[in-house]
């Protein structure tokens, strides 16, 4: 008797087809990924159409910033800016352009920054970015910086040019330090070695010590040319 019921209901499932999805379990569908937009620039958009290219959204996202502690916040938005600048757009601020591409820039930890601090800035990039700097590189990461700057050695087997890109990386990959350029290069020039001195003494027809900023500058670039 089972057999025959159950033979029967098979039977009333393949005539009537409806009677299968009437039944059929129900699952719970996945909600749609939602875009979180940025909030409109605090300057106004003098255009009544604009085209942000995708070469140069691609362009921005071949260069992110995570917020690992080993990224600099000020080399991202320095890269980030001079790849903005490719684009001029009739009608529309460069810091408008900046605040529409910044978060393709940003992935993980940075984009979740992002996302909490977007809205309350009120479409003011220079804000943004400057809360970005503080947030990513905060003051007590300043006073060790200027420290490597003052107490700056040339490596052991690092040469004239790589101990310059060293120093100079320093200098400008950070905030602001506020140390005179003249006592950046004194700084730079106490931490060579005996041998590198002597060799920008003898660039310089004198101590390179007595020479202004722009002479020194001079005096490396031709060593370092020649080199």
């Amino acid at each position: 008797m089972v057999a025959t019921l159950v033979l029967e209901l098979f039977s009333y499932t393949l005539i009537h087809p409806s009677f299968h999805m009437e039944h059929a379990p129900s699952y719970p569908t996945v909600p749609p990924r939602k875009y979180m937009e940025p909030p409109p620039s605090c300057h106004p958009i003098l255009s009544d159409g604009y085209e942000i290219r995708p070469s140069l959204v691609a362009m921005v996202r071949a260069s992110t910033f995570s917020g690992r502690r080993d990224e600099c916040p000020y080399t991202h938005l320095q890269e980030f800016e001079e790849n903005c600048s490719l684009l001029i757009i009739p009608g529309m601020n460069q810091d408008t352009l900046r605040w529409k591409l910044f978060p393709f820039s940003l992935t993980e930890r940075a984009k979740i920054w992002y996302y909490r601090t977007a809205v309350r800035v009120g479409g003011d990039w220079i804000q943004l970015k400057d809360e970005f700097c503080l947030f990513f590189f905060p003051v007590p990461k300043v006073i060790p910086r200027r420290i490597q700057l003052l107490t700056f050695e040339q490596g052991d087997n690092e040469s004239l040019g790589a101990a310059w890109a060293r120093f100079m990386h320093l200098a400008t990959s950070g905030p602001p330090h506020n140390i005179d350029e003249e006592m950046l290069v004194q700084h730079f020039i106490y931490g060579l070695n005996p041998e590198s001195e002597h060799f920008l003494n003898l660039a310089s027809e004198g101590s390179i010590m007595y020479k202004t900023v722009a002479e020194v500058r001079t005096v490396l670039e031709k060593v370092l040319n020649s080199t």
